[in-house]
């Protein structure tokens, strides 16, 4: 947004001195809706991202649903606030009575845009939530090099309109972003993207433990709430949902790193084992074979006798 307001600067230098000045006044007003915006954005992606990441994709979507309406109703009331104050607030920005009148003709379009800007930011973080940051950031600046760019130099250089042209083409510029912000929100697959941010968050979790293998991660885990490329890899080592519901292991865990087929390979690879830690579970399991193997016999020949 500051790279599109520098350059809209310039146009409005082509209106005057005048309009620069007012322009760079209007711009602090629009600083204030700013921030109210960015705050509601950043707790909607808080919220969404965290409900997907527990894999509750209805939460998710409920909560995107609620902030967008949360920030809306917020911005209206800004808005209605600004509005009210209409006559006021020029008086408070500027003694100049040329100023006064530019920034009172543009603070009806400032608030309407207001309420646009807020739909959209609060629809780009929940997008940055689901992972798709390049999708709203592509959005953005489609709408504003694209729309708000283009529109704002035409009603300067060629229909030579005052600041509320450019105004207006900032204004329609938003709402170009907002409708396909919103339009990704309302076609989004929330069940494929909590799985998406679940699994993303598992390999992020073998980056940051690399000690502790995955299985051992997700011992506490029924085998339905294993992240699917975890499940993937534990069937290419002989887990079944009934041995792992059941804490039983394969057969494959009693072989020796280097006896591993390279597809089993691959999959401990991906689950987080390297030959040290595969192969000390390996004796560690022999070892409780054994011993529970002698106990066995034990108690067998002592009721023997």
């Amino acid at each position: 947004m500051h790279g599109e307001w520098e350059v809209l600067t310039v146009f409005a230098a082509y209106l005057g001195p005048a309009e620069v000045t007012a322009w760079a006044i209007l711009g602090s007003v629009w600083d204030i809706f700013e921030s109210s915006s960015e705050g509601i954005g950043d707790a909607a992606e808080v919220r969404v991202a965290y409900n997907l990441g527990k894999r509750r994709s209805d939460q998710a979507r409920i909560s995107a649903y609620k902030s967008n309406v949360i920030g809306i109703l917020f911005s209206i009331v800004i808005s209605v606030i600004f509005l009210a104050l209409g006559n006021q607030i020029p008086h408070w920005l500027t003694r100049d009575v040329t100023l006064q009148r530019m920034i009172g003709d543009n603070i009806p379009l400032l608030c309407i845009g207001n309420i646009i800007m807020t739909a959209g930011s609060v629809c780009w973080a929940e997008i940055g939530a689901q992972g798709r940051y390049k999708l709203a950031t592509i959005i953005f600046f489609v709408s504003s090099w694209f729309v708000t760019i283009p529109l704002a130099a035409i009603s300067v250089y060629c229909l030579h309109l005052d600041l509320r042209g450019v105004t207006a083409s900032v204004c329609i510029g938003f709402l170009c972003a907002c409708t396909a912000l919103a339009y990704v929100i309302l076609q989004s697959d929330w069940e494929r993207l909590a799985q998406k941010v679940a699994d993303l968050n598992a390999v992020a979790a073998v980056a940051g433990q690399r000690s502790m293998n995955m299985l051992d991660q997700h011992e506490e885990d029924d085998w339905k709430e294993l992240p699917i490329w975890i499940r993937e890899a534990a069937s290419v080592l002989g887990y079944t949902k009934k041995l792992w519901d059941n804490d039983m292991e394969p057969s494959t865990c009693n072989k020796d790193w280097n006896k591993l087929s390279i597809p089993e390979l691959e999959a401990c690879t991906k689950l987080g084992y390297t030959a040290e830690m595969w192969n000390n579970d390996s004796d560690s399991d022999s070892d409780s074979d054994s011993d529970s193997d002698d106990s066995s016999s034990s108690s067998s020949s002592s009721s023997a006798c």
